[in-house]
């Protein structure tokens, strides 16, 4: 399933947004755990790690500066594309590092009659060539203008386009940030 999905009822949209809400439980879990131990009483973290983790031979510096690399936002990237008829990029990543990407599009300038196909592409190895792994067509003014392209880990080299193939060109304003290991 595309991670841009067709805008639709709202039992739809609200499924579709839990997925990412209900992802973040494990992130609660994982923060009380390698906090300080103040959220949980009696705790000590430290001494635990130390001598129940045999595999890691009790080193703590180990355990903790695995715990501690942490995920760092670069600068969101924004532009306006102005539609003519023909294939634009709207985003392409070619610096390759493993990085969460996401990209966001606004349609909100759509109207009766217009009709914008956008196609996310990816590379598989580094000599080869782009492959689209997701198109998704929006006709008209959209209900739900904001669209989420893509909120993926990538590996390789990733490029999202929009063609307009009816109605009058538009300038669609597009979105993304990617967040590195650091």
């Amino acid at each position: 399933m595309p991670d841009f999905p067709k805008a639709g009822s709202p039992v739809d949209v609200w499924t579709y947004a839990t997925r990412a809400l209900n992802s973040d439980a494990s992130n609660t879990i994982r923060d009380a755990v390698l906090s300080d131990a103040t959220r949980i009483p009696g705790a000590n973290v430290d001494a635990s790690i130390s001598t129940r983790a045999p595999e890691l031979g009790g080193n703590l510096a180990s355990v903790k500066t695995r715990a501690d690399t942490i995920l760092a936002a670069e600068a969101p990237t924004e532009a306006s594309v102005l539609m003519d008829g023909t294939e634009k990029t709207l985003v392409e990543i070619t610096d390759v590092k493993v990085a969460e990407v996401e990209a966001w599009l606004d349609l909100t300038p759509m109207a009766g009659g217009d009709t914008i196909v956008v196609k996310y592409y990816r590379k598989v190895k580094v000599a080869g060539a782009y492959v689209v792994y997701a198109s998704e067509t929006y006709t008209g003014a959209q209900a739900v203008p904001m669209v989420k392209i893509i909120g993926a880990k990538i590996y390789r080299d990733i490029k999202i386009t929009a063609q307009q193939t009816a109605g009058v060109n538009r300038t669609l304003d597009v979105q993304s940030i990617r967040t590195v290991t650091v």
